[in-house]
């Protein structure tokens, strides 16, 4: 995994507080989502970076200016994998 790209990691995703910023592996990735209520979510990018508290799935992520919603994450010993939805309204 290469940290090479530059990601925000936002409050809330109506972007109010900029928490901090953070270098990750950003790469395509293509999942749906199913949630009981019947809907759906495409996953369309896969975040490798660091632990830290500060990601939490209430927060969203600004990668090259296009803001994403934290729909699941998965916490390894030393790592975290973030599967990202592309919010449709910037």
């Amino acid at each position: 995994m290469f940290y090479d790209t530059r990601i925000q990691i936002w409050s809330g995703l109506d972007e109010t507080t900029f928490v901090k910023e953070i270098e990750g592996d950003v790469q395509p990735y293509v999942k749906t989502i199913a949630f009981e209520d019947g809907y759906e979510l495409e996953v369309t990018k896969r975040v490798f970076c660091d632990r830290d508290e500060a990601i939490t799935k209430n927060g969203c992520l600004i990668i090259e200016g296009v803001k994403y919603k934290i729909l699941k994450m998965k916490v390894w010993s030393d790592y975290v994998e973030i599967l990202l939805y592309a919010c449709k309204r910037q």
